[in-house]
């Protein structure tokens, strides 16, 4: 009987699996398009909500921190000192189209790699429509 019972709670855990990697598997099948108006959303909603936009960075700012054992203040820092420093090995030029670049971005994302979130050789400089472009922020 016990038997019997331990390979009904492993379909049972094998259906609910299949059930959750379904669900996901919507978001991770997403379209270009459903990213792009998504973020645009998501970019009108912070126009509209400053203060909110501020938190969630500080919030982002405080996890990335936790990894690698700084405060919120110490990374906010580092990161502004980087991209001055990645701006200035590229002679401020977008490494994209050639324009005026104002903005330095991360080629591996600080998210996955935090370990490499200040390391010079990880920025590139671009212009804001060469960065947004890269963001999927569309203009």
């Amino acid at each position: 009987m016990p038997y019997k019972d331990l390979v009904k709670r492993k379909q049972c855990h094998k259906e609910s699996s299949a059930r959750y990697y379904l669900k996901t598997l919507k978001f991770k099948r997403q379209t270009l398009e459903g990213k792009i108006k998504h973020n645009e959303t998501v970019k009108r909603f912070y126009q509209k909500h400053p203060e909110k936009a501020i938190q969630n960075k500080n919030r982002i700012f405080k996890k990335l921190g936790d990894k690698i054992n700084m405060t919120l203040s110490q990374v906010k820092w580092y990161l502004l000192r980087w991209s001055q420093a990645v701006r200035k090995r590229d002679n401020s030029i977008c490494q994209n189209c050639g324009s005026i670049a104002i903005l330095s971005h991360h080629i591996i994302h600080k998210k996955n790699y935090p370990q490499l979130m200040l390391n010079i050789n990880n920025g590139i400089s671009l212009c804001k429509k060469c960065h947004d472009e890269c963001h999927l922020w569309g203009n």
